[in-house]
């Protein structure tokens, strides 16, 4: 992120962090993978990287999530506090 001027301004969160976030949201987890583990200098393991996915060691993660099915998304749920 240092090196990227698109994230310059990003605030990195752990992936405990964004769990947290998501959950309080109202967002069900699904699925947590971690990756990009070997630099390029250790290209020939990336290979193994798959197998790696559930180990919290690699440089980015991504959490899958959905809204739970009958939700109403965020938006909606602060326009009808409003409304009422």
């Amino acid at each position: 992120m240092s090196r990227c001027r698109f994230d310059e301004d990003a605030i990195p969160l752990t992936h405990r962090a964004a769990k947290r976030l998501l959950q309080s949201a109202g967002f069900e987890i699904l699925a947590t993978d971690f990756l990009f583990f070997f630099p390029g200098f250790l290209a020939q393991l990336r290979r193994l990287e798959s197998s790696l996915s559930k180990l919290p060691l690699g440089g980015q993660y991504q959490i899958l999530c959905r809204r739970p099915p009958g939700s109403a998304p965020p938006q909606a749920k602060d326009a009808e506090e409003k409304a009422g």
